[in-house]
């Protein structure tokens, strides 16, 4: 998970609106990067490894 935690990072930035200087940053959505993570480590639960 911590290799595709810069990705996932890149992916969730949002824009936010300073009320006080009306300035704009780009900062990362929390909600939807925890999101990505609870999908990713479905996806790594479902995934299946066959030895011959």
């Amino acid at each position: 998970m911590n290799f595709y935690d810069a990705y996932i990072c890149k992916l969730c930035l949002r824009p936010f609106y300073h009320s006080e200087n009306g300035k704009i940053t780009m900062q990362v959505d929390e909600e939807l990067k925890s999101l990505i993570h609870a999908e990713m480590m479905k996806a790594i639960l479902k995934f299946e490894i066959r030895v011959k």
